[in-house]
């Protein structure tokens, strides 16, 4: 299932040139210029594996999500970034994103992200534990203690075990 469209991916590679080159949204020098094929290919790809990340233990979300229920909107932007990351790879063919770059920052927080979600420490909002996995609160108080006239805890002579 793809969690987002090309154009989706174009915009924040066009995004990308802009801040880099100062000359607009002109997408002439970017991935943004693959074809939405190319670009498809690719979100195809990114889709996959946050598929795969979302069904491994131990975060193990039931995919696909229900009909009508949209992904929430980490997935989208995961998914997206991921998308964007592959094919500026492509279009640079294969050459290195420089580190400080908007894709490459942008897909290590989303790979930093879908490691989170798969290790269970990042829950997908609306996709959270059911009930009965929800901790429960129970305050024990001992038998010895003993609600006293002045409204505050103390400790009672006699023992009721």
């Amino acid at each position: 299932m793809s969690y987002c469209a090309p154009a989706d991916v174009r915009r924040v590679m066009a995004k990308d040139a802009a801040a880099t080159s100062g000359q607009g949204t002109q997408s002439r020098g970017t991935a943004a210029s693959l074809s939405d094929a190319d670009i498809q290919a690719h979100i195809n790809d990114a889709s996959a594996e946050v598929d795969a990340a979302l069904t491994s233990a131990p975060s193990n979300y039931v995919l696909p999500f229900p009909v009508g229920d949209p992904p929430s909107g980490l997935v989208f932007a995961i998914t997206r970034d991921i998308a964007a990351y592959r094919a500026t790879l492509e279009w640079k063919k294969g050459a290195l994103v420089p580190a400080d770059s908007a894709t490459q920052k942008r897909q290590d927080f989303a790979e930093g992200l879908l490691a989170r979600i798969q290790a269970g420490t990042l829950v997908l909002p609306g996709y959270g534990a059911s009930p009965d996995d929800v901790a429960a609160v129970v305050n024990f108080v001992p038998d010895s203690w003993t609600w006293t006239p002045d409204y505050g805890f103390g400790v009672s002579d006699v023992q009721t075990n």
